[in-house]
């Protein structure tokens, strides 16, 4: 495992959080800014011979972020409750603390959720790697929490990098003069899990074209003229950093849909590129301009982007036998197996 996703998964996975406890391999982290991902992967049986407990639940859910920042808070009170009569320094600096959490105002809470998205604690600012504290500071209320900015901050990758890659980026959205889409194109999927996403809208687009299962998509973009109602740019940018960003894609007043990448000596890397572009120009732009990136995280993928990486070769062949399925149970939702787990941990 690479040292950037081993610092992303210390940030966001709960086994990350004490090493004397059994805790399940659960990651949560954002998706989008209303929504929060909660993803579980089960323990292959000889990983931990000699651990009690073994968790066997593989599961990937969505759920409103109020709601799972209730739980947290409710977990938190359960905790500090327990300690009451305790008198020691570590119960008092922690009683402190989440009191000052509590009282923060929304421009303070944006800037912490900024700030944990890198691994930094906000209340501790003098060691924070150069350049951070300023961009944060320049940032506008809500630029913090854009899609563009929390694509950024989640992608894995060192904090002391992102204020140049930001400028950098930022650059490329200036010079090709991208903004939002007009709206969320193509249909409305009943799509249960991001993977059903993503293949409902390449069998979407390959209907529209009038492609055989056995046919072969010809050209990315004439699946970008139906999710898109545009062919899609593709502009190549030496401000693309040497990191897991991978390209920027956002929309021009004119001609449209725009996909800013490396250099792609590939045609199949520059295709796959093009496929993920196509979705985020159709589905997920609608906010301001994006990034496509690299995720090597041991739980798949960020949800999103699990639709960006089964999208390209759904695209390409109607055959989708390795179709993957959410297999959930659905009589349990999202809140009450982070309630379930976390009340575990404090009993």
């Amino acid at each position: 495992m690479s040292e950037d996703v081993a610092e992303w998964l210390q940030r966001h996975c709960l086994r990350a959080s004490n090493s004397g406890y059994a805790c399940p391999f659960t990651c949560i982290f954002s998706q989008g800014k209303a929504k929060i991902a909660i993803v579980n992967r089960e323990d292959p049986s000889d990983l931990y011979p000699h651990c009690p407990v073994e968790f066997i639940e593989d599961a990937e859910l969505t759920e409103d972020r109020q709601e799972i920042r209730d739980v947290l808070s409710e977990f938190v009170n359960h905790v500090i409750a327990r300690l009451d009569g305790f008198e020691d320094e570590r119960v008092s600096s922690l009683r402190a603390q989440w009191q000052t959490v509590q009282g923060l105002s929304a421009e303070e809470e944006e800037f912490c959720r900024a700030s944990g998205r890198l691994g930094l604690d906000p209340f501790d600012m003098e060691n924070w790697p150069a350049g951070l504290l300023s961009w944060f500071e320049r940032a506008l209320p809500g630029e913090l929490d854009s899609a563009f900015a929390m694509d950024l901050m989640e992608t894995p990758g060192p904090a002391r990098e992102k204020s140049a890659h930001h400028q950098a980026l930022h650059q490329i959205i200036e010079s090709f003069h991208l903004g939002p889409a007009a709206n969320i194109m193509g249909p409305a999927f009943n799509a249960q899990t991001p993977y059903d996403e993503g293949y409902s809208l390449a069998e979407w687009v390959r209907r529209k074209l009038g492609l055989a299962q056995s046919d072969q998509l010809a050209d990315v973009n004439d699946a970008a003229e139906v999710a898109c109602q545009r062919a899609l740019r593709i502009q190549t940018s030496n401000l693309i950093p040497q990191s897991r960003v991978l390209a920027v894609v956002g929309w021009a007043r004119n001609p449209g849909p725009i996909i800013a990448m490396r250099d792609q000596p590939k045609l199949d890397a520059a295709r796959f590129l093009c496929a993920r572009g196509v979705y985020m120009a159709s589905r997920a732009s609608s906010n301001g301009p994006r990034l496509v990136t690299e995720e090597e995280l041991g739980i798949n993928e960020h949800p999103e982007r699990s639709v960006l990486n089964c999208l390209p070769p759904a695209l390409e062949s109607g055959r989708c036998s390795n179709r993957r399925c959410g297999g959930l149970d659905k009589t349990k939702s999202a809140i009450m197996r982070l309630r379930h787990v976390l009340h575990s941990i404090i009993m």
